[in-house]
């Protein structure tokens, strides 16, 4: 709860809006929308991103079988996460701490913590800096394909590398 201010003000960042929101929102709008998510039964699971224990980013994940229906077509499910993840502090930008956020939390929560098996990720193919990021990770292009909600085209990326989905191209 305390960190909903603190996620309204990283939302509304033009490097966060260019790619995550796309239009800026108010604190009720927030509120709304991530305050669900704090609640233990949400199918999204929400985190902060901690840099040397001071609040630098988000992270939330959920269950791929839950979300959307569309990606039911790209891959076995089973044991399957989706991730979104940005750094609200810019200064942070390019320094190498979300690819070492992103390894990090795949290895302790998702796996570790919830034996997941495969993560998806669909950045903008415009997002080159998050692109990047992934790729530092592990992370393969698998496909270029259109998302119901974004305008734009996605990469949906997999990792681990050495588990790929039969319908990857």
């Amino acid at each position: 709860m305390e960190d909903l201010p603190r996620l309204h003000v990283w939302l509304n960042r033009p490097h966060v809006l260019e790619f995550y929101g796309q239009r800026r929102v108010t604190p009720e709008e927030v509120r709304r929308k991530y305050e669900p998510r704090l609640h233990p039964e949400s199918r999204v699971q929400p985190w902060i991103v901690l840099v040397d224990d001071r609040p630098a980013g988000y992270v939330q994940w959920y269950w791929l079988r839950d979300h959307p229906p569309g990606i039911a077509g790209w891959c076995d499910l089973d044991g399957a996460a989706g991730l979104d993840v940005f750094l609200g502090e810019p200064t942070l930008l390019g320094q190498g701490v979300g690819s070492a956020a992103i390894n990090d939390f795949i290895r302790d929560v998702l796996v570790a913590g919830h034996g997941v098996t495969r993560v998806l990720i669909d950045p903008a193919v415009t997002n080159v800096r998050a692109i990047r990021a992934y790729e530092k990770v592990g992370f393969r292009r698998l496909s270029t394909f259109e998302a119901p909600n974004p305008t734009s085209p996605c990469f949906m990326l997999f990792e681990p590398p050495e588990r790929p989905c039969p319908h990857g191209r």
